[in-house]
């Protein structure tokens, strides 16, 4: 983001445009007000905001459609629904199709100014999370040992490139397979009650060790660790882990 938050101003009404260009100028932010929808799609592209403010009702087309819009060219730009038409309806579809809020004129600039910059906060906020994460799957990929998550039926989601070395798989191939089919049926039983007892009690398991058939039919022993993972509500979503190559070893 540029030195001074950029904030859209999506309404047909000339003068709360200027009243809210004013008080946003004034705190600081760069304000970019248009009177049509097809007017701010135009814009976005020139220039990405952190928030949108839209009126519901505009007479070009409506201000749902333009926040979809808007999520579609910049996923991260919060948009902030405004109406004189309040219903629980239109609500409740703002917020389903991703508005960070809503509010109904005549709205108190105060309030309206707090959820600005609460909307900038979670913007803020969320650019610091990708990074974060970012750097984390970086140091994933770089591990000398394979990592993976898989989700609850056993089907990968992420893996690094040391997997595909330990388990002689491509990356296309590991993608569009279950962990079952590179174990023989005994082994794939008892890997199936370890994931079972994980998600079961919430515990990782570390230090297990079984057979592997690669995809050129050799076999080799890996050590491996199971741990659950949960989503950011704390529900379980799959599993995830680190694996070695004790082949040598064994």
């Amino acid at each position: 983001m540029s030195e001074k938050t950029t904030i859209f101003i999506v309404d047909d009404d000339p003068a709360l445009r200027k009243t809210l260009s004013d008080v946003l100028n004034e705190k600081g932010y760069l304000s970019r007000a248009v009177a049509t929808g097809r007017e701010a799609l135009e814009k976005i592209v020139e220039e990405i905001p952190a928030v949108a403010l839209i009126d519901i009702k505009l007479e070009d087309i409506s201000g749902l459609d333009v926040m979809k819009g808007i999520k579609e060219l910049s996923p991260d730009t919060e948009c902030i629904l405004i109406t004189g038409h309040a219903s629980r309806d239109s609500a409740f579809e703002a917020v389903n199709l991703g508005a960070y809020s809503y509010m109904v004129k005549p709205y108190n600039l105060d309030q309206l100014l707090l959820t600005v910059q609460r909307a900038i906060e979670r913007r803020v906020a969320n650019d610091a999370l990708r990074e974060s994460e970012k750097k984390y799957r970086t140091i994933l990929e770089e591990m000398e040992e394979g990592y993976y998550e898989v989700d609850l039926a056993g089907n990968f989601t992420f893996f690094n490139d040391s997997i595909l070395r330990i388990r002689g798989y491509s990356r296309d191939d590991l993608t569009d397979i279950n962990y079952k089919e590179y174990m023989d049926e005994a082994t794939a039983g008892k890997v199936y009650n370890v994931y079972n007892k994980v998600y079961t009690t919430g515990k990782p398991i570390k230090g297990l060790e079984w057979q592997i058939t690669r995809k050129d039919g050799t076999k080799g022993y890996v050590e491996t660790s199971i741990a659950l993972n949960r989503d950011s509500d704390g529900i379980p979503i799959g599993f995830r882990g680190v694996v070695r190559d004790v082949t040598e070893r064994k």
